[in-house]
């Protein structure tokens, strides 16, 4: 069917190894294998049960000589715990899968004391845990991993200061992440791992780990499979093509966001082939070949990042080691159906440019300053092209909209002063100088100039005159140029998008009655409302209770979308008492829809202690989309979820959202706050807001607090409302040692 060429890995980049690696190697063929693949740690599915039956009793002999095999090929385990053994757990807790579940603190510190002072100084990282959800085993699901992992990297980092301490990869939904982070796991964490990814997925979880403290993230199960057991040869080397497909669409456009490594999927021998890229141990699939090229190709190169090109691919973009760019180029639509779509790459004149495939087969093609290449759904390696005039491709993204969204959507608010917003990044060595200018319609806007150091971004806003606001949809363009260094050629790309004039209602929230203050109006399905009655912020008004059922049930509201290919934010405080709650979503189109469950929108813990939880989602709609529904949804025979202040917004670049209503005379500052009503409230009660410190043992009921922003022309109000058991107040230095409020403002109302 094809010729396949495994590169010379290890002669590529002088006997390094690529940030890549391999899931359970086991026989020496197969380590062998791996190195040659170059191939540089190997993720080990390890049960803790297994490695400690009885407290005190280690059985650490199978994994020594696993991990011997391994080193004497230059491959670095990656330990991964899993489960746990039924001495550890609480009599009510038993065979914990997927989730965080209580513990023995003091036989978990003893079973990772001896784990890492056997393995501790031989390991990459530990892992803990793997593809974990709140679940049902934990009363605080989040305290309780946050300290699973205390523990763990306290005892990994005695032995090996070096050693990664690693939280469970593709940990999920979202919200959970976001809840461990808030919770401060990053100070007890290295490394952040994702599964089964994209592009926008990694830079999601890059910022939420920077955000938490995390500094690298990696993918570290990644892999397409397909069983080939009963076809013939030729059958199941053409079908299995797709891993290949998989691997080469999805590694470099993840790096490209900014991953340290990405670990495959398999390693050891399966006949029946699966996720695996060996079927025994001397027949490799294709897969095998292209984690090679990869290797030699990507190991040593660095990032820059990935742009859309018209009319339809993706373009990811590396500078090697000589300076001169790789670009891997492959449709956007990743349809192995649909014919290639011609592009343009930019490159030197008459220098020759090396064409790979996955199969390690290279050509090499002229060109005369611009190379006319096909992007099909099997990416393609293209080598010697020019850095400048590609990473400028990479720099620019408008309103918020990555560089790999076709047509960013911008929105104007019919009425308001409008304002263009832009963001630019320096990824290249050397500082860079330059513009950007707008045109809409055809008309020119204006122009804003940046000029950056290495790594640097800036973000500019231009206001757009009155007089160019078109009065319906319309086409802009966005030119950036620059120059880099000392050189005096400079590099410039455009980015159209689109503009949309949207009505002021728009800006708020999209749901209707949110609050359940006018009982079930505009909500239809299951679920009652009820009254709230605790006598503390955050306990006034009306509720919607989902409760005492043994299947699902839901409650949904479908709304108009006023910007297709827009972010949404979905936010909502959710309070459970023995129950599984979150959320499901729909986005409609004509003709279909596209339906997210739970727990991939959000879910709760089962059990929040009477705190409430605030639940966030970020829902990218596509162009086309133009109307979404929420809907919240419970199980549980006994239990009961209390959903309040649903939210539905336009997500304008950030997590966190709260509308200022205009008030029609100016707010008296005297400490009364009978004239305001807080029915947009800021929470400043929600469990997974808390970050505590020195033993202090939150609850609501001994702080809790609301706040509410209203404006005029001439002034911004906050009015906050906060119950405090225990009033402690300092001054000066110390102010916010004590009990305290502070406020942040962004003077150009970005983030």
């Amino acid at each position: 069917a094809f010729f396949g060429v495994i590169p010379g890995v290890a002669a590529a980049f002088g006997g390094k190894k690529a940030p890549f690696g391999a899931t359970d190697l086991r026989s020496e063929t197969e380590c062998a294998a791996a190195e040659r693949l170059g191939l540089s740690v190997c993720r080990m599915f390890c049960g803790w049960g297994g490695l400690v039956p009885q407290r005190g009793e280690y059985r650490f002999d199978g994994l020594d000589a696993q991990m011997a095999r391994m080193e004497k090929h230059g491959i670095r385990p990656w330990l991964m715990l899993i489960g746990a053994p039924e001495w550890v757990l609480p009599e009510h807790v038993h065979s914990p899968g997927y989730e965080p579940y209580p513990f023995d603190e003091e036989g978990w510190r003893e079973s990772i004391r001896a784990i890492s002072e056997r393995f501790g100084r031989r390991v990459y990282g530990i892992e803990w845990l793997n593809e974990i959800v709140p679940g049902t085993k934990c009363k605080d699901p989040v305290a309780d991993y946050r300290r699973f992992c205390e523990i763990g990297a306290e005892e990994l980092r005695r032995v090996n200061p070096d050693a990664k301490s690693i939280l469970a990869g593709g940990l999920w939904p979202r919200n959970f992440r976001l809840d461990v982070l808030g919770a401060g796991i990053g100070s007890s964490i290295d490394i952040l791992p994702i599964h089964y990814s994209s592009y926008e997925g990694a830079s999601e979880a890059i910022a939420d780990a920077a955000g938490g403290g995390v500094a690298k993230v990696w993918n570290d199960e990644t892999a397409s499979g397909i069983s080939v057991w009963g076809m013939d040869g030729r059958e199941a080397l053409e079908r299995s093509v797709l891993q290949s497909r998989y691997v080469l669409r999805t590694w470099p456009e993840q790096l490209a966001a900014g991953v340290e490594g990405l670990i495959y999927f398999g390693g050891e021998a399966n006949p029946a082939g699966n996720w695996k890229y060996l079927l025994d141990d001397h027949t490799p699939r294709p897969v095998a070949a292209t984690l090679a090229v990869l290797s030699a190709k990507l190991g040593d190169a660095r990032p820059v990042g990935g742009y859309y090109a018209e009319p339809g691919a993706r373009v990811f973009v590396f500078e090697k080691k000589n300076h001169s760019a790789l670009a891997v180029v492959c449709s956007a639509n990743g349809d192995p159906s649909a014919a290639p779509v011609e592009v343009s790459l930019p490159a030197g004149a008459g220098l020759p440019v090396v064409r790979t495939d996955h199969q390690g087969n290279a050509t090499t093609l002229r060109a005369d300053g611009v190379l006319t290449v096909k992007a099909g759904a099997m990416p393609l390696i293209y080598e010697g092209l020019p850095l400048g005039p590609l990473a400028v491709r990479c720099a620019l993204t408008v309103e918020g909209q990555g560089t790999l969204v076709a047509k960013p959507a911008v929105s104007f608010v019919r009425g308001a002063e409008p304002q263009l917003h832009a963001a630019v990044r320096n990824p290249i060595g050397v500082p860079v100088k330059g513009s950007i200018a707008f045109e809409i319609g055809g008309k020119t806007i204006g122009s804003k100039t940046f000029e950056l150091a290495r790594g640097e971004s800036a973000h500019l806003s231009l206001d757009v005159p009155e007089t160019a606001v078109p009065e319906g949809a319309a086409e802009g363009v966005a030119k950036i140029s620059w120059l880099a260094g000392l050189s005096s050629k400079g590099d410039s790309a455009t980015r159209p998008f689109t503009v949309s004039v949207v009505a002021p209602a728009t800006l708020g929230n999209l749901l209707t009655n949110g609050s359940f203050e006018n009982g079930k109006a505009n909500w239809s399905g299951g679920g009652r409302v009820v009254a709230l009655a605790g006598g503390r912020p955050g306990e006034e008004g009306s509720a919607l209770s989902l409760d005492h059922s043994e299947g699902y049930v839901q409650c949904l509201q479908r709304v108009a979308n006023p910007a297709p290919g827009r972010e949404l934010l979905y936010t909502a405080w959710v309070r459970t008492d023995d129950m599984y709650a979150g959320s499901n979503a729909s986005l409609y189109r004509e003709g279909g829809a596209r339906n997210l469950y739970i727990p991939d929108v959000f879910c709760a813990p089962k059990d929040t202690a009477g705190a409430w939880q605030l639940m966030v989602k970020s829902l990218s709609t596509r162009p086309g989309e133009k109307s979404v529904q929420v809907q919240p949804v419970a199980r549980g025979k006994n239990g009961t979820a209390l959903y309040d202040h649903l939210r539905l917004t336009v997500r304008d670049g950030t997590d966190w959202g709260a509308e200022a209503h205009r008030t029609a005379q100016p707010k008296t500052i005297d400490g009364d706050l009978s004239d305001w009503v807080f029915d947009d409230p800021l929470p400043l009660l929600c469990a997974n807001q808390i970050a505590s410190e020195g033993g202090y043992q939150w609850t609501p009921e001994n702080l809790s607090g609301l706040a509410q922003l209203a404006w005029d022309a001439d002034s911004l109000y906050l009015a906050v409302r906060v119950r405090d058991d225990i009033h402690t107040a300092q001054t000066g230095e110390k102010t916010l040692d004590g009990d305290a409020l502070q406020i942040g403002l962004h003077p150009a109302n970005r983030v």
